[in-house]
């Protein structure tokens, strides 16, 4: 089991930036599907001038760092959902000791929750435009970063499609719901990760090297292996572990190659709880 003095750990929620010794709770729930990620993070004991901060800090940017000290990593970047304060994060009097608040502070975080109900395009190309353009507007629509977008135009030839559009087109709707009618015709499915848009192909991992998930790398007990070959595994909190990435799972029971359809990840700086959960899929059947 790794100690807890092997942790490093950061928070970041609008302007307040929390970090060791104060015990920070989270839970991260993240998927390939086109819908908010979303993340619950209790902090517990801060200032109250620390609540204020984040009182006043609706929407604004929220960033989970974490992992050990040989390594930390971004495991969530999205903005403030709702907030609140109190005793197990319900509004109430709270008690004040030199300055320090005697309750929890909850945060809820999705990485484009607004965005993705509300954000509407409306354009319309002349002929020649770039596939690219197209979907860089809607990225922009849904206030997100661009992320792979670039390699869109390498997946669609993959596919035996166009990289332009030969008559122009036109863009009228949910931007979200327009991202996905338009990679979908190339066998693409996109999410939002970190902040930016992640793009891979329908039932495939991303183009980079798989992570090697084993005992002597994290793995905890024993993955279970659930309907159409699906594999349930825990782990120990990895930042290089995140949806659509490849992995290479080894254990006595399963062993293979597989994509990353889910993850949540639950982490408790004052206690044993920093881990993972990863729904995985056979790299055929990822879809």
């Amino acid at each position: 089991m790794t100690r807890l003095f092997d942790r490093d750990w950061r928070v970041q929620v609008g302007e307040l930036v929390v970090a060791k010794p104060l015990r920070v709770t989270f839970e991260i729930e993240r998927t390939v599907r086109p819908s908010p990620n979303h993340a619950t993070i209790r902090l517990y004991n801060i200032t109250r001038d620390s609540q204020a901060l984040i009182r006043d800090a609706a929407e604004a940017l929220v960033v989970v760092e974490a992992g050990y000290v040989d390594g930390r990593a971004e495991v969530f970047r999205g903005s403030v959902l709702r907030a609140r304060a109190g005793r197990r994060g319900r509004p109430s009097p709270v008690r004040h000791e030199q300055d320090k608040v005697d309750g929890v502070t909850v945060v809820e975080a999705t990485d484009g929750g607004r965005a993705f109900r509300e954000a509407r395009v409306s354009r319309s190309y002349q002929a020649g435009v770039r596939l690219t353009t197209v979907l860089r507007d809607c990225a922009a629509a849904l206030g997100v970063g661009e992320g792979n977008l670039a390699q869109v135009e390498t997946f669609a030839k993959l596919e035996g499609g166009q990289t332009t559009y030969p008559e122009g087109t036109v863009l009228s709707g949910q931007a979200a719901r327009e991202l996905t009618e338009i990679l979908r015709a190339y066998g693409l499915r996109w999410s939002v990760q970190h902040g930016a848009i992640q793009v891979v192909r329908r039932g495939r991992a991303l183009q980079s090297q798989a992570v090697r998930l084993a005992a002597d790398t994290g793995l905890l007990g024993s993955p279970e292996v659930g309907p159409r070959g699906h594999v349930t595994a825990r782990a120990l909190l990895a930042p290089d572990l995140w949806p659509g990435r490849r992995v290479r799972l080894e254990s006595d029971r399963v062993e293979g190659t597989y994509v990353v359809r889910a993850i949540r990840a639950e982490g408790d700086t004052h206690s044993d709880t920093w881990q993972a959960t990863c729904e995985l899929a056979p790299e055929e059947a990822a879809a």
